[in-house]
């Protein structure tokens, strides 16, 4: 699941949620930073938050539900405008291996192929020393 995945699928079943935004703060960890519209995250949303994280997030992933203002205190990255082939990617959903590698190809046609290989829908990124890659 991407983070993007993640923020459309919370959106989309707490829509009283008003700001969403989801972050790996740790290997293994995703970090739900959320709040409503009247800036509010009580007990009980972060409880059904929870629960669902635990029943639909990835089950290797700790999941943890913050105020949406402690973005600023734990120094989460700030986020650029992704491009639209970058986000249909992200948020294409359950796919196969051939699904992922097309999925790769199409958002980032400019990478060879030489330089990553998809096993069991796991996609493996080598990069070569001091090598970036942009996508703008």
């Amino acid at each position: 699941m991407t983070r993007l995945f993640y923020e459309k699928i919370l959106a989309s079943k707490f829509p009283e949620l008003q700001w969403i935004r989801v972050c790996t703060s740790a290997p293994f960890t995703v970090a739900v930073y959320t709040c409503d519209a009247n800036l509010d995250l009580n007990e009980q949303m972060i409880s059904k938050l929870n629960l669902f994280l635990s029943q639909n997030g990835l089950a290797s992933n700790r999941h943890i539900v913050k105020h949406y203002f402690e973005l600023q205190k734990d120094e989460a990255f700030p986020i650029g405008q992704i491009p639209d082939c970058v986000k249909a990617a992200a948020l294409r959903g359950n796919v196969t291996g051939a699904g992922v590698q097309h999925s790769i190809k199409t958002a980032f046609p400019f990478i060879d192929s030489e330089h990553f290989e998809v096993e069991k829908n796991e996609v493996t990124f080598y990069l070569k020393n001091n090598e970036q890659w942009t996508l703008y």
